[in-house]
C-alpha cells in the first residue's frame, strides 16, 4: 500500500488544479452564454426577416424591428444567463465537493473510501 502523503503536500497542489478547473468552467459558462445568446439573435433575426418579407408581399402586418429584436435580446439575454449559472454553478459545485473530499482522505490516511 502506498502511504498517504501528508496534508501539507496535497494541498497546493489540490488547490492548483481547483483553481485551473475553475477557471475552465468560467470561460465554459462564458462561451455558452455568447453561444446561447447567439442562437436566440440569429432565430429571431431570421424571424424578422420572414415578416418583413410576408409584410412587403401584402400577406401580413408590418413589424417593427426594434420591437422584435428588443424582445429577441431580453429573451436571449434571461435563457442565456440562465443555462450558463445553472450549469457553470454545478460544475464548480461538483468541483468544489471533489476537493474538500480530497483534503478530507488526505487528513485520515488509514481509512479506505467506500
Amino acid at each position: 500500500m502506498i502511504p498517504a502523503r501528508p496534508r501539507a503536500s496535497v494541498a497546493p497542489a489540490a488547490a492548483r488544479v481547483r483553481r485551473a478547473a475553475i477557471l475552465v468552467l468560467l470561460l465554459f459558462g462564458f462561451a455558452l452564454w455568447n453561444l446561447i445568446f447567439h442562437w436566440h439573435h440569429v432565430a429571431d433575426s431570421r424571424d424578422y426577416l420572414y415578416r418583413q418579407v410576408l409584410a412587403e408581399q401584402g400577406r401580413g402586418p408590418a413589424v417593427d424591428a426594434r420591437s422584435m429584436m428588443a424582445a429577441s435580446v431580453r429573451a436571449g439575454v434571461i435563457n442565456a444567463t440562465a443555462w450558463s449559472v445553472a450549469l457553470t454553478g454545478a460544475g464548480v459545485a461538483i468541483v468544489e465537493y471533489v476537493f474538500r473530499r480530497a483534503l478530507l482522505k488526505a487528513e485520515r490516511p488509514g481509512r479506505d473510501d467506500v
